[in-house]
């Protein structure tokens, strides 16, 4: 192909650059090709480059390997797509160097000059073009159909690929398949499946996913799968009753057990991730259990979090005296400040170590303090409001102070 095909062809310098800057190919090119065109497929395939270009409303970031794939494309859409530049294309695509991302990058821009690559790929010998096959691939009426023979490959490159496209489909009649992916041999196919299956509401997802996790021999992965059906619940909302009967108590004992292994001591990220899990259900014994994580936990991200757990006063005799010493000795602001909040549902018990905390150093704490005050209904924190009232300079705490005090005013005289 001439140099003048390519729009805007690129200068001997600038070809002199991308040479000496980026990765060559593994291949031997073909005799005669354009430098031009060479420079803008190792651009495509190599340039993690780019620049930020304003827009109308935000700037937005433009990399040098999507330029030079739609470069490439205008190049062909003017002087037409020959042999040579075809044979360069199908080598570049089985470049070991070439990321996934660079590819799809390459023949999503490409547009119609990429069919006949797109047909080729999903019986390429390389395993990856095949999974590459399968993300690229458009949906047909009948995406089972479509993809079962990919969930079937040797790769299991590709039958992840293939799990992870009919994920995006969230078609109900794929569920069967999900179901079964749950036993593949490799355990990246396995967690993927485990992600796709529906559980909430449906038992017979639930059931596949326990006995999932109860033959699954990396630790780990049992976790992940666990955090991940956590991360599901966490999006529920409404009465711990409803909530058990829409996840099955199955489930919830699984998260529950899991939450209390000493394997989980140093993972306080997937802790945190099933806690969340747990934290819509106010029941007995998950408050429990919560309150012992709480009592041991270290991390402090994680304490920040466990104190938004709104069940501990179905443990009140062991979580008050927890509550009221965070509130009054934690060293991180946070946390004392959410042990406020929490005392409100312990009500007229709470008023002395609520009204301590108006002392507080921090003004978070003080508000918060002021706010479950409110919502106890004490009218013994009266006096000490009003005083506060009187000689707070800060407008926004002074609202506070006389919201409380008509909340309390108002139980009063109900």
């Amino acid at each position: 192909m001439p140099d003048a095909c390519i729009p805007g062809a690129l200068s001997l310098s600038k070809c002199e650059l991308v040479e000496a800057y980026l990765p060559r190919f593994s291949f031997t090119m073909p005799a005669n090709t354009s430098p031009d065109l060479a420079a803008l497929l190792q651009t495509a395939l190599f340039d993690p480059g780019g620049e930020w270009v304003e827009g109308a409303y935000t700037d937005r970031w433009v990399a040098n390997a999507e330029l030079a794939a739609r470069d490439l494309a205008a190049a062909f859409e003017k002087g037409g797509f020959s042999s040579q530049a075809g044979e360069l294309l199908r080598a570049a695509l089985h470049d070991p160097r070439a990321s996934d991302k660079a590819l799809g990058n390459l023949l999503h821009h490409l547009g119609p000059w990429a069919k006949p690559f797109l047909d080729e790929l999903p019986n390429d010998p390389d395993p990856r073009l095949r999974a590459l096959a399968v993300k690229l691939s458009a949906w047909t009426s009948d995406p089972l159909a479509q993809f079962w023979p990919t969930l079937h490959d040797a790769s299991p490159q590709v039958r992840l690929a293939a799990v992870e496209k009919l994920a995006q489909l969230q078609a109900p009649t794929a569920q069967a398949i999900f179901r079964q992916a749950l036993h593949d041999a490799d355990e990246n196919v396995r967690l993927a499946a485990a992600k796709a299956v529906q559980f909430i509401d449906d038992p017979e997802g639930a059931a596949a996913l326990i006995a999932c996790c109860a033959a699954e021999a990396n630790h780990g992965q049992r976790l992940l799968m666990l955090a991940n059906m956590a991360r599901q619940i966490s999006r529920l909302e409404g009465a711990p009753d409803h909530l058990i009967r829409r996840v099955g108590d199955r489930i919830l004992h699984l998260l529950l057990q899991a939450f209390e292994q000493p394997e989980m001591q140093g993972s306080p990220h997937l802790r945190m991730e099933i806690f969340h899990g747990l934290r819509p259900f106010r029941t007995l014994e998950v408050a429990q259990a919560i309150l012992r994580r709480l009592q041991v936990e270290k991390d402090v991200q994680a304490r920040r979090i466990l104190v938004l757990y709104r069940g501990f006063a179905l443990v009140a005799e062991q979580s008050f005296p927890l509550l009221t010493d965070l509130l009054a000795h934690d060293p991180d602001p946070a946390i004392r400040s959410s042990a406020a909040l929490l005392l409100e549902d312990f009500g007229a018990a709470a008023c002395m170590p609520l009204l301590a905390a108006l002392d507080d150093s921090m003004a978070s704490v003080r508000r918060s303090a002021v706010f479950a005050l409110g919502h106890c209904g004490d009218r013994s924190a009266l006096p000490r409001l009003n005083q506060e009232l009187g000689r707070s300079e800060n407008s926004s705490f002074r609202l506070d102070i006389r919201r409380a005090i008509e909340s309390i005013n108002l139980r009063k005289s109900s």
